[in-house]
């Protein structure tokens, strides 16, 4: 279960009733503050046996940094306006290769990498028929 608790809008609530379009032209760092502008969520586990909710975490959720618990994310979308209030929208994804593909990734650009090193180090340039390194000579007799 996800809980909303708290929403803070510090900017002027005019940039939310704006068209969506124009909405992502006017929302600059000089007009919204995404550091000041946040969702206070929470992550809970229903125990279904004993009939209560176990708080797995809560943060403060801003715009660009997600509250992250094992292999769920919550992602704060966007604020909106409902009933003349700030509201927010959420994504929540879950994703159990995550970490594994981050560290795949991590390891084949590090293999990457040494391999590069390596070839770097013991490199030798080609040598072909008068051993004039790139260019290559017709035989004589061939012509």
């Amino acid at each position: 279960m996800i809980n909303v608790s708290k929403i803070v809008f510090n900017d002027d609530l005019s940039i939310l009733n704006i068209d969506k379009d124009k909405q992502r032209k006017f929302m600059t760092r000089k007009n919204f503050n995404r550091k000041h502008n946040y969702a206070v969520i929470s992550l809970f586990k229903d125990l279904q046996k004993q009939g209560v909710l176990k708080l797995l975490k809560t943060n403060k959720v801003i715009m660009l940094s997600p509250l992250k618990y094992k292999t769920i994310q919550i992602t704060l979308q966007e604020f909106i306006i409902k009933k003349n209030k700030p509201a927010v929208k959420i994504t929540v994804t879950e994703n159990f290769l995550t970490t594994f593909f981050f560290v795949i990734y991590a390891m084949m650009i590090v293999t990457l990498g040494l391999y590069i090193l390596m070839t770097i180090k013991h490199h030798q340039p080609l040598l072909l028929h008068d051993k004039t390194p790139g260019i290559f000579h017709a035989d004589k007799a061939g012509g």
